[in-house]
């Protein structure tokens, strides 16, 4: 009789054992899923790309023969053109960039991006400095960041439209 609960001790040890085990390669997963993860709240590239290459092709409401675009708008300002038949070019520049600035990215603490900043300069064909069309920052510049620069040119000059995006 001994012998029957004596195998049944050891077969009990034996199952303990594997649960054991099982839970420890179920942690290791678990630790490894949460490790490569990628965390939510970061910014992601792709989205200052994306956002910035998108805000090149808006659409503008200054009318000069058709509706013009804000890589176009940044030109007239520069030049001082203010030729939009509904406005001043620079100014219909400054609101429209922030609006869609207010628009898109909700900053401050506790929110997933805590600030941003964007300017839109004017370079010489051999990158030197000339002039700052627009400029603005909002919320709390430091911590994590996430950049992008998107240039183009236009009439021998570089416009460089560059936005850094802050976060925890």
């Amino acid at each position: 009789m001994r012998k029957i609960a004596k195998k049944g001790q050891e077969e009990m040890v034996g199952f303990g054992i594997i649960i054991v085990i099982v839970i420890i390669i179920g942690l290791v997963f678990l630790w490894l899923y949460l490790a490569i993860k990628p965390n939510e709240t970061n910014m992601q590239d792709y989205e200052v790309q994306s956002f910035l290459r998108s805000v090149t092709q808006y659409t503008t409401r200054c009318i000069d023969r058709e509706y013009i675009e804000i890589n176009d708008l940044t030109y007239l300002c520069f030049h001082d053109q203010r030729d939009c038949e509904n406005g001043d070019s620079c100014q219909i520049l400054e609101d429209t960039l922030d609006s869609i600035l207010d628009s898109a990215w909700d900053v401050g603490e506790g929110k997933r991006v805590r600030g941003y900043e964007i300017n839109i300069t004017v370079l010489e064909l051999d990158q030197a400095f000339i002039k700052t069309i627009y400029s603005r920052n909002k919320g709390i510049l430091n911590g994590s960041s996430r950049g992008f620069s998107e240039k183009y040119m236009k009439d021998s000059k570089w416009y460089d439209i560059t936005f850094i995006g802050y976060y925890d």
